[in-house]
């Protein structure tokens, strides 16, 4: 499978996550985290594609890619489309040598770890196996 952009509405859900499970550092406001997501999506879609024009790679079309933040819609961030949305996150996005050393990996990689514990029986599960 090829890498695309993500869609607006995608990077609205992760830093809405990002927010929800508590992870935002105050020198980071929503647009500019937004911003560095969607910005490192693009990065690794253009790599993957030989630096071809924004206009040209596979995504939303007629998407000026400037982001502003606004809350994803009304809908309740589950634990598990939280995971799923970093893992298609990550995916588009790592196609670059360098992505796993971006700060965009690790808010991403931040997201995913704080959603695991917000698992259903994530606190009821055995910490040690015996």
């Amino acid at each position: 499978m090829s890498a695309y952009i993500v869609s607006r509405n995608h990077i609205h859900y992760l830093v809405t996550a990002y927010q929800r499970y508590g992870q935002f550092l105050p020198e980071r406001s929503p647009t500019k985290l937004g911003n560095l997501l969607w910005q490192e999506n693009i990065r690794s879609v253009r790599y993957r594609y030989n630096n071809e024009p924004v206009d040209q790679l596979p995504g939303p079309m007629g998407e000026d890619y400037l982001y502003k933040y606004r809350p994803f819609p009304p809908v309740k961030i589950e634990a598990l489309t939280t995971i799923k949305a970093c893992e298609c996150y990550d995916y588009q996005a790592s196609e670059c040598p360098d992505w796993q050393q971006s700060e965009a990996y690790r808010v991403v990689e931040s997201i995913k770890s704080a959603a695991i514990h917000h698992l259903p029986g994530y606190e009821k599960a055995p910490w040690g196996i015996d």
